[in-house]
């Protein structure tokens, strides 16, 4: 007898099933971190944006970027050089090859494609009699004359144009659909969504219900009207 000790097939059960039991404990927690690093991420692509729009309106006498429009309109577009990045549309990225920049891109599902740039949030459209930011023909607002901006959301997880709380396309239909459903604004993070607002600080919030309905200050139904065509 050589007086080695072997495994009999019933310790070895018994090992896999504490191993089983042991990781069944420890992936939930370990998917929390990853939720939680993924909502860090997000917001700390908010904050980055939130700067840039505050460099870019102070360059532009406190006018706003226009949510939907030309490229040489479009927010994504105009504030590129605001966030560090020399990339032009038509020239380093266009819609058939798109840019895939980090200060614009949550690492949760759901991504758009417009005027060639992907992007997993969206500007704030939802009061068409007071455009916040420019809309086609309707130009932006200054951001002074904005009413308790702390409150107003500006840029959230979403789609390109974010009209208010509903699961519809709106008008985009699917066309800006780049990974995933389209959708509006987007509880991407543990029933969150998170959001630059117009004082541009960022934080996540919760949105329960139809608060295009009742949250009037979080969508704009406070503010005062403004539709502006531009000539």
């Amino acid at each position: 007898m050589n007086g080695k000790r072997h495994f009999t097939l019933i310790e070895l059960l018994i090992v896999i099933a504490i191993i089983a039991i042991l990781a069944g404990m420890l992936l939930p927690a370990l998917n929390k971190a990853r939720l939680t690093a993924h909502a860090a991420n997000c917001l700390n692509n908010l904050k980055q944006q939130g700067n840039a729009l505050t460099l870019y309106t102070d360059d532009n006498n406190g006018y706003l970027v226009f949510a939907y429009g030309t490229a040489t309109q479009m927010g994504t577009i105009v504030l590129l050089p605001y966030l560090g990045s020399s990339k032009k549309f038509g020239v380093d990225f266009t819609d058939e090859d798109p840019l895939k920049f980090k200060p614009y891109l949550c690492s949760a599902p759901y991504k758009h494609k417009y005027r060639g740039i992907v992007s997993s949030y969206g500007f704030n459209n939802a009061i068409s009699t007071c455009r916040i930011f420019g809309y086609n023909n309707y130009a932006p607002q200054k951001i002074q004359r904005l009413r308790k901006p702390s409150l107003l959301m500006g840029i959230a997880d979403g789609r390109l144009c974010l009209p208010g709380y509903t699961n519809n396309f709106g008008a985009l239909g699917t066309t800006a659909d780049y990974e995933g459903v389209g959708e509006e604004v987007r509880y991407r993070h543990n029933g969150k969504t998170n959001v630059t607002y117009m004082d541009m600080h960022a934080a996540p919030k919760y949105l329960i219900g139809d608060n295009y309905l009742s949250d009037l200050e979080f969508f704009g139904r406070n503010q005062e009207p403004y539709s502006v065509l531009i000539d």
